[in-house]
């Protein structure tokens, strides 16, 4: 899958200040649970409380609201 680069809106400053390490680390925490979820799904017991869902809306939203922090800001 390829990724968009969104970056019109921002500009160069900040883009280059950006802490992409962190930003990308919270990503793959995510897809990392979001895959370990699908393989789950047909498993019996499987129920609301062991979605995961909340730690990968973390990781996500932590990911998000960083998105403008620099590595030294952190």
């Amino acid at each position: 899958m390829k990724h968009r680069k969104f970056h019109a809106y921002q500009p160069a400053s900040r883009r280059k200040n950006m802490n992409l390490e962190f930003i990308a680390s919270n990503l793959a925490d995510a897809l990392h649970d979001l895959r370990h979820l699908l393989d789950r799904l047909g498993h019996p017991d499987l129920n609301v409380s062991n979605l995961s869902l909340e730690h990968i809306l973390y990781h996500l939203l932590l990911a998000w609201n960083a998105r403008h922090l620099s590595a030294k800001t952190r």
